[in-house]
């Protein structure tokens, strides 16, 4: 029987990776770099049919909720506009730069 959402979020091995990259990242969010805000662990990306745990190290960053807020809202809608100006080769310096500024933004 598949695990759901929540069984998941409360299994030991996401327990227990969520420690090891907050340990990994110095316990602190990694964007505003506070050690005062309560972490949070983002995945960078999903891939169909990976349990949350089933990744590399890499797919994971500590954030403190508020930025980890920020993510979920916007990071998928960028990722996919860069994704695709990348794949109609509609990518050049001055497009680069404008995305950019957006990421920026979000800080």
């Amino acid at each position: 029987m598949a695990l759901t959402t929540k069984q998941q979020y409360n299994d030991p091995r996401w327990l227990e990776l969520c420690e090891r990259i907050k340990k990994r990242d110095d316990f602190k969010c990694r964007i505003c770099h506070s050690p005062d805000h309560i972490l949070e662990v983002h995945h960078l990306y999903y891939l169909p049919g990976h349990l949350i745990w089933e990744y590399e190290d890499e797919a994971f960053i500590s954030v403190c909720k508020n930025h980890h807020e920020i993510l979920n809202l916007q990071l998928p809608k960028l990722s996919g506009l860069i994704a695709f100006r990348i794949l109609t080769s509609d990518i050049d310096t001055s497009n680069i730069d404008y995305y950019i500024e957006l990421l920026q933004k979000l800080k």
